[in-house]
């Protein structure tokens, strides 16, 4: 009769009832699962990286301080970003006091022969010195002020896009190598000065050309007896 079919109907739907709610929990249950190792492996894989990118600074960083070179590098904004221990050395900017500062407060350089730091080729934007890319020389200012001559180059530095973000330097200090330059200079000059004059000329001329590489002239005792042997004492060369 009509009850037993209603009740039969109430005890179908209430076992479909029961049916769709443990599948629903099942379905839930199997979602947050796969949520979680989801979850749990992108935060493995973000600590992968992590690691990663840290034990390359880490290697970056080893390599920059084994680097006999100076070596400054920079952000889009010209910005100091990085310095190695020759850089701070030879700027006298340490890392901390200079990162953040713009290049050209910390890197302070003038033409070689000038000794202008206008007209040097790198007294000029990140961008600018990337682009155009630099090899050469010039006179570093240090912190201090002292000038050391240096050779130098600029090189560009890309992002993912193939923009450019920065720049980094790398430069050497040349006074040993410039110093015997004009030793070698002052030899031959020497060479070709001697056989054409007298012994107390060849020792003043001597004096001049040491004087002009140390700064600094002094005292000496010159040949100029007519015998090339009596001693005379000048103060100075001429």
């Amino acid at each position: 009769d009509a009850k037993e079919v209603y009740e039969e109907w109430n005890h179908r739907s209430l076992l479909f009832l029961v049916l769709f709610l443990l599948l629903a929990g099942f379905l839930a249950a199997l979602g947050h699962a796969y949520w979680q190792r989801d979850r749990k492996a992108r935060f493995q894989a973000l600590y992968l990286a992590e690691a990663h990118l840290n034990a390359t600074i880490e290697r970056h960083a080893i390599i920059l301080r084994a680097i006999a070179d100076a070596v400054i590098s920079t952000d889009r904004d010209d910005r100091v970003e990085l310095m190695n221990p020759v850089a701070e050395e030879m700027t006298g900017w340490s890392s901390e006091e200079a990162e953040g500062k713009t290049l050209s407060e910390v890197f302070r350089i003038a033409g070689a022969e000038t000794r202008a730091e206008t007209n040097h080729p790198l007294n000029g934007t990140a961008k600018e010195k990337a682009s155009a890319g630099y090899d050469g020389n010039g006179l570093l200012i240090t912190r201090e002020g002292r000038e050391v001559p240096i050779a130098v180059s600029s090189a560009p530095i890309r992002d993912d896009q193939g923009e450019v973000s920065g720049v980094v330097l790398a430069f050497r200090d040349r006074t040993g190598e410039r110093n015997a330059q004009r030793l070698q200079s002052v030899r031959l000059e020497l060479l070709e000065y001697q056989v054409t004059h007298s012994l107390d000329d060849f020792l003043a001329r001597a004096l001049d050309l040491i004087g002009g590489m140390v700064d600094s002239p002094a005292g000496f005792y010159h040949f100029a007896g007519p015998d090339q042997r009596t001693l005379f004492f000048r103060q100075g060369s001429s």
